[in-house]
Order: structure tokens, then sequence, then C-alpha cells
């Protein structure tokens, strides 16, 4: 079977961010002998940079990586200009579909999914959805979209549409997936976000950082709340045993990079780092931070990579993430939920998981959390719930 796998911010497997895709991919042809064909932009979505010096494909193991170039330009709305190129640019790249049995987009955006959703009508072939985030939902919440734009009212149609004419839908939550239910009756499955098996595995004698270290790792955006961790810091400046590592690129960059210079010695920045890199800084910490704005669709519409990462590396998880995600969290038993966008909590929960450090280091070991992750969202466990998708489809088509 051949796949043909759409995402503009897909990434290569030792990328920070964004490589969901290149290691399921992976698993299934290691696994059942399915040849994958990712297509992505030319560019790393968080730097800016170019993945490889020039557009075309690249083998990267069993896998075939396309890539587009598409123009970089920071700022939401002159990054637009890059989504619309990208499902533009598609269409010119025909012979890297003709031999697809299945064709798959992903969102976001909405524009390159649906784009693909048409060259695959063009070939005949079977198209599946994958939602990752709810467009345009996720916009309107986060306040970069009235719905009452012509916009949203141009985006909520196209995500109508690819509801209904997709040939099955996967979801990376439940949440997404019941929320889906109410506008079409196209099958769906769940395909979590799950753990990096083969990266986690190399890093098992990584040795801890001197004292109690909390690390976030992702996107420095408005969506993350990075505020809240700057200030949480601020609020621990005077703990000498206590410092915050931050990993990952994004807007908020410079805030990060401000509040040390003025003398948060107590906060560290890594910067944007190769995932094996970062997951080394991961692991040599006690614990990790998953926040989110407090935005009601982030109950049910994310499924956070970092949740599993920090869960898998046996990081103590502290969110702010309502919903799906601290039913997850709670069933690890290995993490706890606060309240979002109040660094206050944020700052003495870190404190009171220090002091408990102090007096048994053993209790962060974190042995329970890897296997939790390991039995129930390892990266081999999600791949075979795609597979049954694609072969069920491979099959009713042949």
């Amino acid at each position: 079977m051949r796949i043909v796998w759409t995402n503009q911010f897909a990434q290569l497997p030792d990328a920070g961010g964004g490589t969901r895709h290149i290691e399921l991919a992976t698993e299934l042809y290691e696994n059942y002998g399915i040849r994958t064909t990712i297509i992505a932009a030319n560019r790393n979505y968080l730097s800016g940079k170019r993945v490889f010096e020039r557009d075309g494909c690249y083998k990267i193991g069993g896998v075939n990586f396309c890539v587009i170039d598409v123009a970089y330009r920071p700022g939401y709305v002159r990054r637009a200009y890059s989504w619309i190129e990208f499902a533009a640019k598609l269409w010119k790249k025909g012979d890297w579909f003709k031999e697809a049995d299945i064709i798959i987009g992903s969102s976001p955006t909405l524009f390159g999914a649906y784009s693909t959703m048409k060259i695959a009508k063009k070939y005949h072939k079977p198209f599946v959805l994958e939602i990752r985030d709810l467009w345009p939902e996720i916009l309107r919440d986060s306040g970069k979209l009235s719905d009452k734009s012509p916009v949203y009212f141009v985006l909520d149609r196209i995500a109508r549409k690819l509801y209904r004419d997709a040939h099955y839908i996967v979801t990376l939550s439940l949440g997404q997936k019941e929320y889906i239910e109410n506008f079409t009756e196209i099958p769906m499955e769940v395909v979590y976000n799950g753990m990096s098996d083969k990266i986690v595995e190399s890093l098992s004698d990584t040795k801890k950082f001197d004292g109690f270290n909390v690390v976030y790792a992702g996107a420095l955006g408005y969506a993350n709340d990075v505020d809240t961790i700057i200030k949480a810091a601020e609020l621990l400046k005077n703990e000498n045993n206590i410092r915050i590592h931050i990993l990952g690129d994004g807007p908020y960059r410079k805030k990060i990079e401000g509040a040390i210079q003025k003398g948060l010695l107590n906060l560290i920045y890594h910067g944007l780092l190769p995932k094996k890199e970062a997951f080394r800084i991961m692991a040599g910490c006690q614990v990790g931070l998953l926040t989110l704005r407090d935005i009601d669709l982030f109950r049910y519409g994310v499924s956070p990579n970092k949740l599993f990462d920090y869960l898998s590396l046996g990081l103590y998880v502290v969110s702010t993430v309502k919903g799906e995600m601290e039913d997850i969290l709670k069933r690890s038993g290995y993490g706890t939920t606060v309240e979002p966008a109040n660094p206050q909590i944020l700052s003495s929960t870190i404190k009171e998981l220090y002091d408990r450090f102090t007096r048994k280091p053993e209790m962060f070991a974190g042995k329970t959390a890897r296997e939790f992750v390991r039995n129930n969202y390892s990266r081999e466990i999600m791949a075979k719930k795609l597979f049954k998708v694609l072969n069920g489809i491979y099959t009713t088509e042949r």
C-alpha cells in the first residue's frame, strides 16, 4: 500500500516539534510495509529556516519526504500567505500523488487539507482528513478572528465541506471527534499523539541536572501562555535550587530573553534544538510544564504532544489544560492540573513539589509514568490504529 500525506508543518525526525507524521510513517513502513510520501513546506515552522537547500523528495529511512518552498513571513496575518501558497503549489506536484492508494490531508491549515482533497478527487483516490487543530474555531477562541468576519465564514464552509466529503476522518483527541460528529456521519478514529519510543530508549542513562529543574518545551506563542511561566519564575527567583528551562521558539522568545537580561537568572532559555538534544535536556529535569491559555476549546480540541513526551521521560507533569488532557494525566498517576493563567498557583505548586523532592527524591523516578505511556500511547500503538483505518479503506476500495 502507498499513501501520500500532506502537512505543511511536518518535520524531520531530529527536528524540534512536528515529528508525528514521520514517526508514524516509519512505524507503518517497518511494521506493515506501507510506503508513505510526506509532503511538507521546506521551512521549519518555528524558526522559519529551510529544511533542505532546495525543493524535492528525500529518502528518510523508508519514508519519502518531499518539500515545497514557501515564503516565511513573521506575524499572523503575513503567515497566512504561506498557507495559501502551500495549498496552491500542491497542485503543481501531481506526480507525487498519482501512484498513491490513499491520500491524507492534515490540518492545520484548512487550505492545504482542502487542496489535498481536491487532488484526491482529481486522481480518484480515497481521501482521509486528519484534524490536528479545530479550524476556524481555534482562531476565533484565541481572539485572532471574529466569527462575524467574512474570513471566518469562508473557513467554516471549507471545514464543513471537508467533514462531509472525506472518506474517513482521523482526530487527535476524543473531544475533537465528538465535536466533529455534530457536522458529519463520516466514520472517524482517534489516533492520539504519543511517545517517541526510539529517542526515549536512547536516553535511559541521562543524568539529572543539579538542584530541582522544571522544563517547558514547545511553541512560544500566545496560546501557550508563556507569560504565566515568566511570572511564576519571577515569584520563584529567590529559590536558589529551582530552575525553569524553556526550549522552543516563537513570538514570545524575545520576552523570555528580555526577562533573563533583566536578571531573572532562574529562567534558562535553550532555544530551538534538534529533538534528541531537546529530549536530553528534558530528561535532566524533574517536572514538565504544560500550559495553555484559559480557552474552552482547549478542554476538548487539543492533544499536546509534550504531555506524552514528558511522561515518557518520567517527568512529573504540571498542567493547566482541563478536560480530556486532564483525564489522561489523572490516569497516568503522575501529575497535577492547576488553574490556568495563574502565576501564583503555578509557582506555589512548583515550590511544593520542590519541598517534596528535598524530602523524598525517589518519588520523582517516573517509572510508572513511562510504563503508562508506553502501554497506551506509544507510536507503535498509534500506528497500529492508523493501519487498521488505512487497511480498511484500501480493502474496500480495491
